[in-house]
């Protein structure tokens, strides 16, 4: 099922475009390729300490060191000439023609965070009152400390916020006392913001006025001796906009919830895991709409999952290279191929 089409060896960083593979090798450079064959059309030298490839259908921003500096590339892989501050540095968050940016105030010990345009080449707006904002259209939301901020895109005044603390501490499994934070805002359906907290709740926001829509934490058909019985990762989930629903995967648990009513479905997998001696270990899974394709660290493994049916279909074991076990880091799907970053 999984066939190895070509191996490009060093590779430190990668992102997908449109039909393109950008890809960090060694210390120097960077090369544009076609994602069905990895046929290098484009490459780059001379790009020092890049610590970071994020990519759209129209940008890629190239982070070039540890404070973030970046410098900006068009749909035709072009360097994007723009004024900038020193200071100013990316958060590593792309949307559409607006990149989320922020710059650390030394005298006051403090980042504030904004919006850069790159069509208009500057700065929307910065601010104290979110740190790394996502855009949803008109409504950048982001967060700061225990408030989640919703700011107009445009100028950065605030729209709405809401007050986490609220929901309180909890206790976890090992007696601790734990504060709600968030941990990933996961995504938009219809108008409502969904996000994930620390103490696996999940909050639904409607964007435009900050009406919680959903608050979701417990699955009461769900008992398992080393986890709550929750929502078992907050981490591990993505939005299914075509299904209208939330696709969770993470150790040997799937789960969908509807993001209209909220009904959660979780599947637990552990006796069909247990048999097949694989584990979920990383929550960014790769997903085509039916199949989801995970990761296990150690032994080395893909798994591929079928969410129709409730079942693993296939696996794939990496060989050993230079006597030690390769362990793969990172997974991503385009167009029927899927591209596995190892150690």
């Amino acid at each position: 099922m999984i066939n190895n089409k070509k191996t490009i060896s060093k590779v430190n960083k990668f992102d997908l475009s449109d039909n393109n593979v950008i890809i960090h090798q060694g210390e120097l450079n960077l090369s544009v390729l076609r994602s069905y064959d990895l046929t290098p059309i484009k490459e780059y030298v001379d790009i020092p300490y890049l610590q970071d490839i994020k990519v759209n259908d129209d940008l890629t921003v190239l982070v070039s060191s540890e404070d973030g500096d970046f410098e900006i590339l068009d749909k035709n892989y072009e360097k994007i000439d723009f004024d900038k501050e020193e200071t100013s540095s990316f958060t590593g968050t792309i949307y559409s023609s607006c990149l989320s940016v922020y710059i650390y105030d030394l005298d006051k010990l403090e980042q504030i965070s904004g919006l850069f345009d790159v069509n208009d080449k500057q700065v929307r707006w910065m601010n104290d009152l979110v740190y790394s904002p996502m855009c949803f259209d008109e409504y950048a939301i982001g967060i700061n400390g225990h408030l989640i901020r919703c700011l107009d895109s445009k100028n950065g005044k605030l729209v709405w916020e809401f007050d986490i603390s609220i929901l309180k501490s909890y206790t976890d499994k090992w007696g601790s006392s734990k504060s709600c934070e968030v941990v990933k805002i996961i995504g938009e359906y219809d108008n409502i913001v969904w996000m994930s907290l620390t103490n696996q709740y999940l909050l639904a926001f409607d964007k435009s006025t900050g009406t919680v829509k959903h608050k979701l934490r417990e699955i009461e058909s769900f008992k398992c001796n080393w986890s709550l019985s929750a929502i078992p990762d907050p981490y591990g989930m993505i939005i299914n906009s075509f299904k209208g629903k939330i696709i969770g995967f993470m150790f040997e648990f799937y789960w969908e919830i509807n993001c209209s009513t909220g009904e959660i479905e979780l599947t637990d997998l552990t006796d069909q895991f247990k048999d097949a001696e694989i584990r979920c270990t990383r929550p960014d899974f790769a997903y085509d709409g039916k199949l989801i394709y995970f990761l296990q660290d150690t032994p080395g493994k893909i798994g591929v999952f079928d969410t129709d049916n409730k079942e693993l279909v296939y696996q794939y074991r990496f060989e050993e290279m230079y006597n030690r076990e390769l362990m793969p880091i990172e997974i991503k799907y385009y167009n029927n191929n899927l591209y596995v970053l190892d150690s």
